[in-house]
């Protein structure tokens, strides 16, 4: 599949995703006799999503420029450790939410030739795909590899065994955070300004992300690494990706017009598994008004921890997580956990083809939905079921 195909699929994911929770709260709406406080809350939900929809389309707009090299890089020669501290600055709250340790020795007096703006988001993007594909506590290092006429930021972690390889890391236009693009993008922009993104596996076992740019011309003698080592972005987060608080809690509405209480039989008890804070808020507000005990995890490694304390009968797990994908997670769930016990729901912004289907029942689940749809769909699959 060409470049400019697999683009197009991962933006039509990215916006399914993105359009998601206005669709959540559109339903949420006709349940609700909503009061004018719920109804503001209800309408920040969709304005957020509408905010974020927009920004998706932007970002793969220039990512298509990108990649047809049909942008205008400002380059100049700019401090390296400038670069690197604010790109740190900028992915500070996945490494805090992963608890991540970063440490670096860029010397203060190295020049680049270098598009400042976006290669201080470039850098960012790499140390953010480095803590996402680290094993925990991830524990990243950053150096600098200098020459007479090139720099190489290194950047170097230990990862985890669902970490995906090099090669594959380089090709994909998928991301590992949110509000950016795959490695496939980042290493068109640093081709665009004469460097190179390349990705390897060193004999200790530890993945180098190496970004190679031009030295400024007023730095153009070779130097060693040199500075003090400067520990950044420790501690752990309450809630990956700015969820307001971790829901194991019901909260759910005693006037809800589709109460799920009433059911015989009905599973009502749900563990929603995605990464995209919008959505789960979403999802959680419109099935706690419909009567069901909504629990929360933001990436695979929480949704296994969240399962095993508490109990959930129905998991609606996204496919695209860190670290440990929807799959990984659900073969994880149902070799625990019988189908008797523990629904398993595949939640998808891919469009549902006979591939995706059969690749989601091998990997156990039960059922998959569009995330498109919104909750009322996993209500209606719940109560049929």
């Amino acid at each position: 599949m060409s470049d400019k195909a697999t683009l197009v699929r991962v933006f039509a994911h990215e916006l399914r995703n993105t359009l998601s929770p206005i669709r959540s709260a559109a339903q949420l709406l006709r349940m609700r006799q909503a009061s004018p406080e719920q109804l503001d809350a209800t309408l920040k939900i969709m304005e957020r999503a509408l905010d974020s929809t927009l920004a998706t389309i932007d970002r793969f707009v220039d990512a298509d420029a990108v990649m047809q090299g049909d942008v205008a890089l400002a380059t100049a020669s700019h401090g390296l450790a400038g670069m690197v501290a604010q790109a740190i600055e900028q992915a500070g709250e996945i490494a805090k939410s992963a608890g991540a340790r970063i440490r670096t020795t860029v010397p203060e007096d190295v020049r680049v030739e270098a598009d400042a703006g976006r290669t201080t988001a470039l850098i960012a993007q790499l140390i953010e795909q480095a803590v996402a594909q680290s094993a925990a506590p991830a524990d990243v290092e950053i150096t600098t590899e200098l020459k007479a006429q090139e720099v190489a930021l290194a950047i170097a972690y230990m990862p985890s065994a669902e970490a995906p390889s090099p090669d594959a890391m380089l090709a994909s236009f998928r991301s590992t955070h949110r509000g950016g693009l795959g490695l496939r993008v980042a290493q068109r922009v640093v081709e665009l300004q004469g460097g190179s993104l390349t990705a390897s596996n060193e004999s200790s076992g530890r993945q180098v992300l190496r970004l190679q740019l031009g030295r400024s011309s007023a730095d153009a003698m070779a130097s060693e690494p040199s500075g003090a080592l400067r520990p950044n972005g420790t501690g752990a987060g309450d809630d990956r990706h700015g969820t307001a608080r971790p829901d194991t809690g019901a909260r759910a509405s005693a006037g809800a017009r589709d109460s799920s209480q009433g059911v015989p039989g009905m599973r009502s008890r749900i563990l929603i598994v995605d990464d995209n804070a919008a959505v789960r808020g979403a999802y959680r507000e419109a099935l706690e008004e419909m009567g069901y005990e909504v629990m929360l995890a933001a990436d695979g490694e929480e949704a296994l921890r969240v399962a095993e304390s508490g109990a959930p009968q129905v998991a609606l797990i996204d496919i695209h997580l860190p670290r440990i994908n929807g799959y990984q997670v659900a073969r994880r769930l149902r070799a625990r956990h019988p189908a008797d016990r523990l629904t398993l729901v595949m939640l998808s912004g891919m469009m549902l083809d006979a591939d995706l289907v059969r690749l989601s029942k091998s990997a156990g689940f039960d059922h998959c939905l569009d995330k498109g749809d919104g909750p009322r769909a996993l209500d209606r699959l719940l109560r049929a079921s």
